[in-house]
Parts: C-alpha cells; sequence; structure tokens
C-alpha cells in the first residue's frame, strides 16, 4: 500500500499557455485518520467494521495474488515441456536425417547420401546457433 502523486506540467512562453495537471494514487484499504475519526463520532461500530473489512480485502488480495503466482508457475512449466518436446523432436528428425543419408551411402547413392548428409548437417549447425542461450542486460 503506497501513496503515489504525479505531476505533470506544460509550460509555452510565447502565447502564455501553461497546464499543470496533478494527481495523487492512493491504494491503502483504509481511509485517513480523520475520516475514521468523524464516522466514530457518527456510529461507534463504524470503525470495527471498516476494519474488520479491510482485512477481509487484504486477504482476498493476497490469495489473488497467490494464484497469479501459481498460474505463471504452471505457464513457465508448461512452456519448459514443450520446449524440450520440440528439441527431442528436432533431434529425433536430424537423426533420422542422417539415418536416411548414411543408408543412402551405403546404397552406392554417395552424391545423393552426402547433398542429404551436407543439408543435415547444415540445419543441425543453423539449429544449434538459434538454440543458443542468449545474454539477457537487465
Amino acid at each position: 500500500m503506497a501513496k503515489k502523486i504525479e505531476q505533470n506540467k506544460i509550460d509555452k512562453n510565447q502565447t502564455g499557455l501553461s497546464l499543470e495537471h496533478n494527481v495523487a494514487y492512493d491504494d491503502s484499504l483504509l481511509p485517513p485518520a480523520e475520516e475514521l475519526r468523524q464516522l466514530k463520532a457518527i456510529e461507534e461500530t463504524a470503525v470495527s467494521w471498516i476494519m474488520k473489512r479491510t482485512e477481509i480485502e487484504q486477504d482476498a488480495r493476497i490469495k489473488f495474488n497467490f494464484k497469479r503466482l501459481g498460474m505463471a508457475k504452471k505457464e513457465i512449466n508448461l512452456s519448459t515441456i514443450v520446449t524440450l518436446v520440440g528439441l527431442l523432436l528436432i533431434f529425433l528428425v536430424i537423426a533420422g536425417i542422417f539415418y536416411f543419408s548414411y543408408d543412402l551411402i551405403v546404397r552406392g547413392h554417395s552424391l545423393e547420401g552426402s547433398i542429404f548428409g551436407s543439408i543435415d548437417v547444415g540445419a543441425l549447425l543453423f539449429l544449434i546457433n538459434k538454440i543458443r542461450p542468449t545474454k539477457n542486460n537487465h
């Protein structure tokens, strides 16, 4: 819970135009102390009711944040699984093409086998370059 104040100004000297915009954000769950005193003067139980409601609201916010964290964790785990399955499939495809190239060479089609092998090596080098982790500058 914090109080944030923003102030924006536009000033133009030649025409004398000036604009000032002030905004105050207060996401505190409790009203100001002066307002609580006034409410207590009107109704004795108002402050205790507000305090109870504030506790309920705070607990709801905490629960909501934990749900959001759980959803983010599930999404990260799912993304990791999808990435690993993708890498496994890429490996299987590349291994299959290597085997096909080897089989062509063994059967006497050395030119075709060499072409498939070269394309597969090129694809493998491209993927290794693409998958390589990059440094994040935060």
